[in-house]
C-alpha cells in the first residue's frame, strides 16, 4: 500500500494504523462521521490504486452536482434558451468547489498508485 502525502510529496508504505488516522483526522476536519468508513476509503482512493476506486463515485456526484445546478439555473433565468443554460451550467460546476476549501488540503488520507 503506498500513499503520497501533499504535504510532503513522498511515497512512503503507512501502515493500517497511520491509514485508520488519517480518516479519523479527515472527518474530524470536514465535520462528518462516515456511517460506512469503506465509502470514505473507495472515496479516497485514485484508480492508479487499485479497481476499488472513486471513479463511478464521482460519476453519480458529477450528475447530483449538474442536476442541481440545472435545476438551480432553469429556475433562476426563465427567458435564457437551452443553450445559454448550459454555458452557464457548464461555468457553474466548473467552478463548483466549496468557497474557502483547498482540494487538496486532504491529500494527505488519498489512496494513490505510485506513478
Amino acid at each position: 500500500m503506498k500513499w503520497k502525502s501533499m504535504a510532503d510529496s513522498s511515497m512512503t508504505g503507512a501502515p493500517r494504523s497511520t491509514v485508520k488516522l488519517t480518516h479519523v483526522a479527515l472527518q474530524r476536519a470536514i465535520g462528518y462521521q462516515f456511517a460506512d468508513e469503506a465509502l470514505l476509503v473507495r472515496a479516497l482512493t485514485h484508480r492508479s490504486f487499485g479497481a476499488d476506486n472513486n471513479e463511478r463515485l464521482e460519476f453519480i456526484g458529477d450528475g447530483i452536482v449538474n442536476a442541481v445546478a440545472a435545476n438551480l439555473l432553469y429556475h433562476s433565468f426563465p427567458a435564457l434558451d437551452e443553450g445559454d443554460l448550459s454555458r452557464l451550467r457548464s461555468k457553474l460546476v466548473s467552478k463548483a468547489a466549496a468557497p474557502g476549501v483547498n482540494p487538496f488540503a486532504f491529500g494527505f488520507a488519498a489512496a494513490l498508485g505510485a506513478g
